[in-house]
């Protein structure tokens, strides 16, 4: 069943998304998680790494100046980096989710979807990042 027309998703983004969001209670810093989810149907939320190789959930302002809207949908204006792995992670697959949550660990999950391209962690020295624009978040009819 659609969600409303571009006006009312763009609605339901911005209440949960950006300055105006936090004004109303949303957090004022999001957690963004890096997950592998196994192949297969259907859409589940996948297993995140633990801290082994230094992953860590990396922290990014709810704000305007971070996130950039367009009907219906939003992606990130800055680039997101986690820290410089010091070995492989404990999920070797390449990662192909993200998750937003609202703290560095456990938390509330706010949204998921897919990760493209995905990023695998070769060993000490990568750094995972998801380039200015090419993280999205959309509420699709």
């Amino acid at each position: 069943m659609p969600f409303g027309s571009n006006a009312i998703r763009m609605q339901a983004l911005k209440g949960v998304f950006g300055d105006d969001a936090v004004s109303l209670g949303a957090p004022a810093t999001l957690y963004i998680a890096l997950l592998r989810q196994p192949s297969g149907p259907g859409v589940t939320l996948g297993t995140e790494p633990s801290s082994t190789g230094n992953y860590a959930r990396v922290a990014v302002s709810n704000d305007y100046d971070e996130l950039s809207f367009t009907a219906p949908a939003l992606t990130n204006v800055h680039e997101i980096r986690w820290p410089q792995a010091t070995g492989l992670y404990s999920i070797t697959d390449p990662l192909n989710q993200w998750a937003i949550y609202d703290n560095n660990s456990g938390g509330n999950l706010i949204a998921f979807g897919e990760l493209s391209p995905t990023i695998t962690v070769t060993g000490a020295g990568d750094e995972p990042v998801i380039p200015a624009g090419d993280f999205d978040l959309s509420m699709d009819a």
